[in-house]
């Protein structure tokens, strides 16, 4: 959907770790307020996407075609402490055409998740085991789907199975920064800039739970970058090689990002401070 592939592209989870339990850092140097994502097909303007942040967390995203048409809004709806509670996507003429609701636990780690899409209804549900497992049941229209998460010893989920079988799993460096990613046996690779970080951290925006970025998706391929503190050069598999050029400013933050896949230009992602 285009509300997890924006922020697929745009945050990134920046955690340092101390002893067995990592401390979410956040750079405070900079107040991010905007992003203007361009996404391109056969090296032509498809889409605009524009990301307006408040406190350094996402609140609008507006979505515009090749003609500058308004085509979608989603927006990020927070608690009072500043966690996100629900997400609602809009078609230009205002009516709401996506809604998903998150609840925590007394441990803020997510619960239960809500996803409205006109008649289909899809309620995920997670149940914490003592063997570093979540049992994950998503109620989609009465079709129960079942997977489980598997914890590592550092407190971050790095496999995802699904009938017993080994899915999708995520290993890591120290920093935990994501080295590579097996997804239906293909395996990922992953390369770093030697400077750069993102200006937020993607954990604020669902709680100071490590667990969170994974549970919002119930997908492990989906989130295993959020704990990147680096910024991505390369992605490598054996199918195809995806490149990110980054011009930094005077904090090392990004001011932009170009990324290609196989050598063609799929993106650009400019940011705005203040």
């Amino acid at each position: 959907m285009k509300k997890v592939f924006l922020l697929a592209f745009i945050v990134l989870l920046l955690t340092s770790c101390s002893s067995e339990n990592i401390e979410l850092i956040e750079n405070n140097t900079l107040n991010l307020i905007r992003t203007e994502q361009r996404i391109f097909e056969n090296d032509e303007l498809s889409e605009r996407i524009i990301t307006e942040f408040s406190n350094n967390k996402p609140i609008k995203s507006s979505f515009y075609n090749e003609n500058n048409e308004l085509t979608y809004i989603h927006e990020w709806n927070y608690s009072n402490n500043n966690v996100l509670l629900s997400e609602k996507g809009y078609l230009p003429n205002g009516t709401v055409d996506y809604e998903k609701n998150i609840s925590y636990d007394d441990a803020n780690r997510i619960k239960e998740t809500k996803r409205t899409k006109g008649s289909d209804i899809a309620i995920t549900s997670f149940t914490y085991n003592s063997d570093n497992t979540i049992v994950s049941e998503t109620n989609s229209n009465g079709n129960i789907s079942l997977k489980v998460f598997k914890i590592g010893n550092r407190g971050v989920i790095n496999k995802e199975i699904v009938n017993n079988e080994v899915r999708v799993s995520a290993e890591y460096d120290t920093d935990f920064n994501l080295i590579s990613l097996t997804s239906f046996s293909t395996r990922y690779n992953y390369l770093y800039q030697e400077n750069g970080t993102y200006p937020f951290s993607y954990a604020s925006v669902y709680g100071d739970n490590l667990l969170n970025p994974v549970l919002m998706n119930n997908s492990l391929a989906d989130s295993a970058q959020s704990f990147n503190t680096r910024l991505i050069s390369k992605i490598t598999s054996d199918l195809s090689e995806i490149e990110y050029l980054y011009t930094l400013n005077d904090f090392n933050a990004p001011l932009t990002r170009k990324y290609y896949y196989d050598g063609e230009l799929l993106g650009e992602l400019y940011f705005s401070y203040e």
